[in-house]
């Protein structure tokens, strides 16, 4: 099987009278019975990752001759599918090869008969894969690779199950970079575009490791949909959530420095009062979340589209006044950071 897989094209140099006399005299059935056989569970791997090239090499080379038996494609996209689930990490992969080189070569030809089951068989694939860093890390980067070659094919169907996983079962830098992907991909729908940014957004004001990365992919698709009043309503909802956490970080310290002083004035002492472990965890990840809800607002504003801008404004002014509230008639200092923003704001609309 490995020495038919080596010299099939070599073979088929001269293809037109080649490929006939292959499929006629059946030798081509006779390799792809051959490897079809060698490619079941009860084989050893390196022979059942010989078997898997060579179908691959053959579908690829002579399509014809595969697809002139109405059930042989399934039955071998199948085994292709059962080696993606094995629990050899070897053949785990070489399947995964094989499907992405099938993906590619329909891709290329325009083949929409056999093309959307491959490529949701990797999709399932990715994801069932979630927990195994090494074949999960394979697919996705794959993946981005076969999405940014081929703007043909449709995202869609990728978005819901990566952002539900994501959601359910966390992220890692390699998701992404298939965010990054997805996002620029020319056949990503509004819809998908907010339900990705949506949960790119939450991350953005939440996770102190993969908030600023997860900002950029968000910059991007609200960059790329910010006509679309859908996206402007859905940006004035985020602003609006992302500025209430902060004012509650905010009251929250308030609270906290008035308990100090007041300690400080029945003790009459100038000592630092003891806070615990997790007081001081509390207060790390409030001043991590305030940077990250101020830079995100920020780069968002200075993408410069006035509609989303004049959504976020009046939020912005609404929250200044209620800090300033927040403080003796003596201390009506703005919050610099909102100061900030406001100003941002200011600058787009001139």
């Amino acid at each position: 099987m490995s020495f038919v897989f080596d010299t099939l094209e070599t073979f088929l140099e001269e293809r037109e009278t080649m490929e006939e006399a292959l499929m006629s005299q059946g030798v081509v059935k006779f390799w792809v019975d051959l490897a079809k056989v060698h490619c079941e569970p009860n084989v050893a791997t390196d022979v059942r990752c010989a078997a898997f090239h060579l179908v691959t090499e053959i579908w690829n080379q002579i399509p014809k001759a595969v697809e002139a038996y109405p059930s042989m494609p399934k039955l071998l996209l199948g085994l292709l599918k059962k080696g993606t689930r094995d629990k050899s990490a070897i053949l785990n992969i070489t399947a995964i090869t094989c499907l992405f080189e099938l993906l590619d070569n329909f891709a290329e030809s325009d083949s929409v008969s056999f093309a959307p089951y491959v490529y949701k068989t990797l999709i399932f694939s990715l994801v069932e894969n979630h927990e195994n860093e090494l074949v999960y890390d394979y697919i996705m980067s794959n993946m981005s690779n076969a999405l940014e070659k081929h703007p043909q094919v449709p995202v869609g169907v990728m978005v819901e199950p990566m952002t539900k996983q994501a959601t359910l079962k966390g992220y890692s830098n390699n998701d992404f970079n298939g965010f990054v992907t997805l996002s620029k991909h020319p056949r990503l729908s509004l819809r998908h575009g907010l339900l990705l940014g949506d949960l790119l957004g939450k991350i953005a004001i939440n996770d102190p490791i993969y908030g600023r990365v997860a900002s950029i992919t968000l910059l991007i698709i609200v960059n790329r949909f910010h006509n679309e009043p859908t996206m402007q309503e859905y940006m004035e909802r985020f602003s609006k959530v992302a500025l209430s956490m902060l004012m509650h970080i905010e009251t929250r310290d308030k609270v906290a420095k008035r308990t100090k002083d007041d300690g400080k004035k029945i003790t009459g002492q100038d000592k630092k009062m003891h806070i615990s472990p997790r007081q001081a965890e509390e207060r790390e990840i409030g001043q991590v979340r305030r940077i990250l809800i101020l830079e995100v607002l920020a780069k968002i504003i200075h993408l410069g589209h006035l509609p989303i801008v004049k959504r976020i404004e009046p939020l912005i002014k609404t929250l200044e006044a209620q800090y300033k509230g927040m403080n003796s008639s003596k201390d009506t200092l703005s919050h610099p950071g909102m100061a900030a923003l406001a100003k941002f704001c200011e600058e787009v609309k001139n």
